[in-house]
């Protein structure tokens, strides 16, 4: 073989060294840069469902809010009615009080 043959198989083989290294790195290169990318997508799906959870929670408190003054108000009314029945009980006793009273000392 003519050194000159030698001499370009051996510039073959180096490129071809290259081109693999090249390739190696530009592989290497697309790996990180698709695990910045995953990462990037995990973090805004986090995000995104933090948001999410967030909202429902606003929602549950608002919801529960409603809710316990709802019920506040039923409450109330019922305290209300309670109150007032517990006044007319009192003088109607009151007033069956006086009548005994009056009508003992009518009888005497």
């Amino acid at each position: 073989m003519e050194i000159s043959a030698i001499d370009q198989i051996r510039e073959t083989e180096r490129e071809a060294e290259q081109t693999v290294l090249e390739a190696e790195q530009e592989a290497k290169a697309r790996v990180r840069e698709a695990a910045q990318q995953s990462e990037q997508i995990v973090h805004e799906a986090e995000q995104a469902a933090l948001f999410r959870a967030k909202e429902a929670a606003r929602e549950a408190e608002a919801a529960l809010a409603r809710e316990t003054a709802h019920k506040r108000k039923e409450i109330a009314a019922r305290v209300e009615e309670t109150l007032a029945r517990a006044r007319l009980n009192r003088e109607n006793a009151l007033r069956a009080a006086v009548e005994r009273i009056v009508k003992a000392v009518g009888d005497r």
